[in-house]
């Protein structure tokens, strides 16, 4: 259970990561688009 609970927690922190990644993306983005 706890190899199971170890395994999604691995995911999870890839997931954040990509997520964030996208996040800081369209924050720029955004940021760019408003100076403009």
């Amino acid at each position: 259970n706890v190899i199971k609970v170890f395994g999604i927690a691995k995911k999870w922190k890839k997931l954040n990561r990509w997520f964030s990644k996208l996040w800081w993306k369209y924050f720029k983005e955004a940021k760019t688009f408003e100076t403009k």
